[in-house]
């Protein structure tokens, strides 16, 4: 049992990805938490993708901070931490309607993890993530998984035909991160 499976035990959608790192698993934690933007190769190129029709249609540049660690601006663009077991698991999770051509204008900003459980609002989702560290002979494996349930029969359509889109792209993201932490840990 993970953390993630209390915050998000059930799902319609899923991904996972791991990867071993020669470093041991406080090097790892450190990486998890203060990996930038700019570390992660793919996060901005296929961000700026997913931002542009937003910004053509608004007309206003988000703010990124690509020097900041990229869990801090998740925090700060209405995801939040949904439990934690300091050198092992981290679990971030948002709702809303990610979907939406406004983008982070979708996630609605939720308070607490008890108003993550209980997000109900029709035609829209929740997502769950999680990085959990293990230690293996010589080294660290650290695996992320993604989770999102539909709040309803709508969201859940809706977020599937969002998937569509993104789910190559999406994987990229998380195999890139990952690759991102693996580099940060082996340099310390």
């Amino acid at each position: 049992m993970t953390l993630l499976d209390d915050a998000l035990p059930r799902f319609d959608v899923h991904e996972v990805h791991d990867t071993w790192v020669s470093a041991p698993p406080d090097a790892v934690w450190a990486a998890v938490m203060q990996v930038t933007p700019l570390e992660i190769r793919l996060l901005v190129p296929l961000m700026a993708l997913r931002v542009a029709p937003g910004l053509l249609a608004r007309g206003r540049r988000p703010a990124i901070h690509l020097r900041a660690p990229v869990l801090d601006g998740f925090l700060g663009n209405g995801f939040l931490v949904l439990a934690e077991r300091k050198g092992e698991e981290l679990v971030v999770g948002a709702a809303g309607r990610f979907w939406q051509i406004r983008g982070a204008e979708g996630v609605r900003r939720l308070r607490s993890p008890d108003a993550f459980a209980s997000f109900d609002e029709p035609a829209s989702a929740r997502t769950a993530m999680n990085f959990t560290l293990r230690p293996e002979t010589g080294g660290t494996r650290v695996r992320t998984e993604t989770r999102i349930v539909g709040t309803d029969a709508d969201g859940t359509r809706a977020f599937r035909r969002y998937w569509r889109a993104i789910a190559l792209g999406s994987s990229a993201i998380r195999v890139s991160w990952l690759n991102a932490i693996r580099r940060r840990a082996e340099r310390r």
